[in-house]
């Protein structure tokens, strides 16, 4: 899963700006259900936006028009029988909000974070999530997959390797800082019903979490943000022994998530 834990958003990363942003994939007994994405830029990233925007001239109405149609084809590459709902486009400073329905959850292989809607970046298919749905009697079980981060393979370095190596990340770790300053993303799925049990520890009435990271909370303590540096500089192999007990991070070890319900 490319953008596993640290949610780097190439988009993100181009504006040199940061954003909130949440994705709640609500899932109903049957299988079917709802993806809402909630993003609110910051302030460097929405007059960018804004004046990518202003060199298209053409009317509100025809920009909406294709705002909704570069949508509805996200919306297909997430699965079959996956469809564009809904846009509600950011006022101010408020977030914009983009809602999908789909039949099957079963069907569906996603990023587990959502992407503004001005961002023009496809979601690799290998790295993506996806979702199991068994009944039992009055009980439905949820089974997500690829949740976890996968540790990546370590290169033997000669001590000079080691040290360029050091380096480079001490600079790119204050880059971060940086550029992540307010970032906060979040994946999570909503069962319609209630929810009886499930292998994560992250839970809140009827939501598991599936990733968080608080970067302001990760960054606030010294300490904190070498443990979650060491754990390693590419979202896509964190070293998620490294990462427990990292505030500001929420994550789930297992390759695989249960989430058992009923209505």
């Amino acid at each position: 899963m490319r953008k596993r834990l640290v949610v780097v958003l190439p988009v993100l990363l181009a504006m040199g700006a940061c954003m909130e942003g949440e994705r709640v994939i609500t899932v109903n007994p049957d299988g079917s259900g709802t993806i809402v994405d909630t993003i609110r830029l910051g302030d460097q990233a929405r007059a960018m936006v804004a004046g990518m925007e202003a060199e298209d001239k053409s009317t509100p109405a025809e920009k909406r028009a294709k705002k909704e149609a570069a949508l509805r084809e996200r919306a297909t590459g997430m699965g079959d029988g996956v469809a564009f709902v809904s846009y509600v486009p950011s006022v101010n400073d408020g977030p914009e909000i983009v809602t999908y329905a789909f039949k099957d959850i079963s069907k569906l292989k996603i990023d587990p974070m959502p992407e503004p809607s001005s961002s023009e970046s496809k979601s690799e298919k290998k790295d993506l999530v996806e979702f199991r749905l068994a009944r039992k009697g009055d009980r439905s079980v949820l089974t997500v997959i690829g949740a976890a981060p996968k540790p990546g393979e370590k290169k033997e370095q000669t001590p000079k390797e080691a040290q360029a190596a050091a380096q480079m990340k001490a600079q790119a770790m204050a880059m971060m800082k940086a550029m992540m300053k307010g970032l906060k993303m979040t994946s999570t799925v909503e069962v319609s019903g209630r929810l009886l049990k499930t292998s994560s520890p992250w839970v809140e009435g009827s939501r598991v979490t599936l990733l968080q990271i608080d970067f302001d909370k990760v960054a606030a303590d010294e300490e904190n943000f070498k443990r979650f540096a060491a754990a390693g500089d590419d979202p896509k192999s964190m070293d998620p022994v490294a990462l427990k007990g990292i505030k500001g991070v929420k994550f789930n070890p297992e390759p695989e998530i249960t989430i058992e319900f009923a209505r």
